[in-house]
């Protein structure tokens, strides 16, 4: 049988760019039906990207500030690596990198995670 996590995202919509669709598509994925379900079934991976992007705010970060805000925010993370304000920051992501998870994440998810965080830090430095 097809998952239930398919005939939940057909109700979601990922190509509107009202933000009321956003606010919308969160609520979907917060009712307690959704919830029941992530306890007992994992989402499929080809929805994950999807759910996780409107789940997470991500989807109305990319309306708001353009489908490049990622790499944008990489971009400066690359100006700004030997400011002083960032040397700390970027060696504790370092750090943490290689004590987090290391039999599980190859080289690849530690650059990726790396990235992650870095454009972060640059969306919030308070943080």
């Amino acid at each position: 049988p097809k998952s239930q996590w398919w005939e939940i995202t057909s109700r979601l919509s990922f190509k509107k760019k009202s933000t009321n669709n956003f606010t919308r598509d969160k609520e979907i994925l917060r009712t307690w039906q959704v919830t029941k379900l992530i306890k007992r079934e994992p989402i499929p991976m080809p929805l994950r990207a999807k759910i996780w992007s409107v789940s997470s705010g991500a989807s109305e970060i990319r309306k708001n500030h353009g489908e490049d805000y990622y790499q944008e925010l990489l971009a400066q993370a690359r100006e700004k690596k030997d400011h002083p304000e960032y040397l700390e920051m970027f060696r504790e992501i370092r750090q943490d990198i290689r004590r987090s998870l290391p039999s599980v994440l190859g080289s690849t998810g530690r650059r990726k995670l790396s990235n992650v965080l870095k454009a972060y830090c640059m969306r919030n430095p308070n943080a």
